[in-house]
């Protein structure tokens, strides 16, 4: 499944009457719902090693600053 996943994202076409360049994704979620985790998982899968882009873990604060 993530093998068709990850090959679904690589092909995707924007529709032919749009100029969109490039895609930005918003995520939302209060401190500790996974986010920067999200973005290490994605990231890795792309790479095909464990990769730490986004800082994560469990505090009382943010780990992330923008």
């Amino acid at each position: 499944q993530m093998m068709d996943l990850k090959k679904e994202v690589r092909n995707f076409i924007y529709p032919s009457k749009s100029e969109i360049t490039e895609a930005n994704i918003l995520l939302l979620g209060s401190v500790g719902a996974g986010k920067s985790s999200f973005i290490n998982t994605i990231y890795s899968c792309f790479r095909g090693c464990y990769t730490s882009v986004a800082g994560s873990g469990l505090t009382d604060r943010s780990l992330t600053t923008k």
